[in-house]
């Protein structure tokens, strides 16, 4: 258990009160000690001592303001500062290492999850001034970034130059923007302790009213907008223009994580913002501003009262199941649990095919790398002996899916992955992938059925949002459209024109639904209403370029 909020709020005495404490020691003693006073100072004399005293106290104090609390340039953090000292004081369970006792470059089939301080290369401490809010925005604000869910980022990837998975890119300066609203709207909710303090001006979480403890005033920020993109133009432009960055010419990775540059990452979201669990490729995550906290379990099977795919659930929605704040133990289904709170300028390295969910503390912002940098798969036989002995673990199913080279023995695999796991988007959008791929129009529109009957079942018990839905949807279909075999059948697009539709109803705001509703539309041969669908996506993202040249061949004369 944590101690109270107020525990933590230790105030070192200042100047006045210093002042006021010597002065009534001296008033207390005087008569006391009278036949033997000492010879009074001059006045001056005294005044030099008490300010000599008081100066160095300052300074004591000012070191431990420095030394305690969050020092983020211009970057907001969380409107409840107990949320900041709860999570400062919590056990971390990761094992930290310096980066020089990692002898050199960190290679990319490590197996334990590790915190690193002093890493070699990048910006190291030059980051701190060069991506203070400020200058990170006057730099590089116009450069394109997208912003997406956190759902849709952890089971659907980043956004990447060459596919723009989460809707057209808009400006940093916007994420940014995203960030600080979303980060102001806890400011009505508390994070308390059993004590039940809040900070200043919040109102304070309850177990009988819990809904004062959701974000914004009455949502449980499931919703929230995440940054994660994986654009190398953006990385590397980052790069060129953060001052003193350490590295080979033009390569945006420390030379010390080399190994795992499969592709950049830039992260950045809002206090109370991060991923559910989930499970990828080796990983660095170098933090830059903020505090990121981390929950890690090794691959196998994910128990089941974590939050992942149908739950819908954030990591701070878990973390505050009443509204108060409870951080897990590593005992029972979770024994194996990992946990630490990650601090600027250190680096997080998760090995291949960890699970690990992630919560940010204030606005938090960095940067890292994904996979390897030459990606070598593994034998068939060694995949099917993790399956054999991790049958619940889908990603050993998918990686087998990867190593199959015709589709119907990939299908097989993917029906008895459904069953293990029956809520796995991974799983789905490959199912219907491959029922296009092997033109079976029955196979796919059957298993479109089955998989929007389970979305609707998670919308109507409230695990999933309307707009997570409409994620979910848009990500699936719009991968079945961009199969040729899908674009040859009239059939096959109206069934993912039904389906995109749903996205779109569900939340208006998703161009990278209207944009793949409107290219069904078009496919299907209804022009005019797929022209009113892409003017729709264009007020969402006037930039979307997509959609102005598929707009623009629609409105050619002669068409």
């Amino acid at each position: 258990s944590f101690p109270s909020p107020a525990a933590l709020a230790v105030r070192p005495f200042g100047c006045h009160s210093l002042a006021r404490g010597m002065a009534g020691k001296k008033r207390a003693g005087a008569g006391a000690t009278a036949a033997v006073a000492p010879k009074p100072r001059p006045p001056l004399m005294k005044s030099l001592m008490l300010l000599a005293g008081s100066t160095v106290l300052l300074a004591w104090s000012f070191r431990w303001v420095r030394d305690t609390m969050p020092t983020e340039p211009g970057w907001a953090q969380d409107p409840n500062t107990s949320v900041h000292a709860l999570f400062e004081g919590a056990l971390c369970t990761f094992r930290r290492v310096t980066a020089a006792s990692l002898g050199g470059r960190l290679p990319v089939n490590y197996s334990e999850p590790l915190i690193i301080t002093g890493a070699i290369g990048g910006c190291g401490e030059q980051c701190v001034r060069e991506w203070s809010r400020r200058k990170f925005v006057h730099k590089f604000g116009s450069l394109p970034m997208a912003t997406a869910s956190q759902l849709g980022v952890a089971f659907f990837g980043p956004n990447a130059d060459d596919g723009h998975r989460h809707g057209w890119p808009g400006t940093l300066a916007d994420a940014v923007a995203a960030m600080e609203r979303a980060t102001a709207a806890h400011a009505p909710a508390s994070a308390s302790n059993a004590s039940g303090a809040s900070g200043e001006g919040d109102e304070t979480c309850r177990a009988d009213d819990p809904s004062k403890c959701r974000n914004g005033g009455g949502q449980d920020g499931r919703d929230d907008p995440f940054a994660f993109d994986g654009s190398v133009h953006l990385m590397k432009s980052l790069m060129a223009g953060t001052a003193g960055w350490q590295g080979e010419p033009g390569r945006w990775w420390p030379d010390q994580f080399a190994e795992i540059t499969g592709r950049p990452i830039l992260s950045m979201g809002a206090s109370r913002a991060g991923l559910p669990f989930h499970d990828h490729e080796a990983a660095f995550l170098w933090l830059v501003h903020g505090r990121k906290y981390w929950l890690a379990l090794p691959p196998g099977k994910l128990p089941d009262d974590v939050p992942k795919a149908g739950h819908g659930q954030t990591t701070w929605s878990w973390l505050t199941p009443d509204g108060a704040l409870r951080l897990p133990t590593a005992t029972g289904s979770l024994s194996e649990l990992k946990q630490c709170l990650q601090r600027p300028g250190e680096v997080m390295f998760v090995p291949r095919r960890w699970y690990h969910a992630t919560m940010n503390v204030g606005i938090a912002l960095g940067f890292g790398g994904q996979g390897g940098r030459h990606n070598i798969a593994r034998p068939l036989s060694e995949v099917e002996t993790d399956i054999m002995d991790f049958p619940e673990a889908v990603h050993f199913h998918l990686e087998k899916v990867a190593l199959l080279p015709d589709p119907t023995s990939k299908m097989k695999v993917l029906r008895a992955a459904d069953k293990v796991q029956p809520e796995s988007y991974e799983v789905w959008m490959k199912l219907l992938e491959v029922a296009a791929e092997l033109g079976d129009l029955e196979e796919l529109s059957s298993w479109s059925g089955a998989i929007q009957g389970r979305l609707q079942q998670m919308e109507d018990r409230g695990a999933l949002s309307p707009q997570q839905v409409s994620v979910v949807l848009s990500h699936l279909f719009a991968a079945v459209l961009e199969k040729p075999a899908s674009q040859q059948s009239r059939k096959a697009v109206e069934l993912v024109r039904t389906a995109l539709q749903g996205a779109v109803d569900r939340w208006e705001g998703n161009d990278y639904a209207l944009f793949y509703l409107g290219a069904a539309l078009a496919m299907g041969g209804r022009s005019e209403e797929a022209v009113g669908v892409l003017e729709r996506c264009l007020k969402v993202k006037p930039k979307h370029d997509k959609a102005r040249t598929m707009l623009a061949s629609l409105k050619a004369p002669g068409r």
